[in-house]
């Protein structure tokens, strides 16, 4: 929740980050505008934007071991690194739920990640392009920043690639 100058007044702009979900169903969202519109200050507007998101793609070259599949490697990899929930209770490095506002990407975090799949020998190079805003692809740095009201968001979803994508090599192996 923020406060910002819009011309002549103070309005209030609160942003959900909903649980399980990267959108509020209307009815949640009706609801929302109803309980803050109960309880706000008179002369204050209050909105409830929809959050923004930071879209990646990232391309990933792991070195696998050498009594390992390279597409056992590679399956594994998608599935940790995946927006997945699974029915074990875990869920994937960019699973919605994992993510808030202005968190940062740490490299180490991500290579942590995948260092715990099966058969990963070692990270080679992690690069990544931001949708929309970049068209190369670029070395990821140790700290990729993000905007306070912003959320990461790579679902690797091919019917919906304006969401990110992982795009993993696999080297080494058998």
């Amino acid at each position: 929740t923020v406060f910002r100058w819009t011309g002549s007044w103070l309005t209030v702009f609160t942003t959900p980050d909903p649980l399980g979900s990267e959108a509020l169903a209307v009815e949640q969202h009706t609801e929302l505008i109803e309980r803050l519109n109960r309880y706000r200050l008179a002369g204050y507007e209050s909105y409830v934007p929809s959050p923004h998101y930071v879209s990646l793609d990232l391309e990933i070259r792991a070195c696998a071991r050498p009594d390992a599949f390279r597409g056992d490697v590679e399956a594994d990899l998608l599935a940790v690194l995946s927006a997945a929930s699974f029915p074990d209770g875990r869920t994937g490095f960019f699973h919605v739920d994992r993510w808030s506002f202005g968190q940062p990407l740490e490299r180490s975090v991500l290579e942590a990640a995948f260092q715990g799949a099966y058969g990963v020998a070692g990270v080679v190079s992690i690069r990544y392009r931001q949708r929309g805003v970049t068209v190369e692809y670029r070395s990821l740095p140790d700290t990729f920043i993000v905007p306070v009201d912003a959320i990461v968001r790579v679902d690797n979803d091919s019917n919906r690639p304006e969401r990110g994508s992982l795009n993993i090599i696999v080297e080494g192996g058998k």
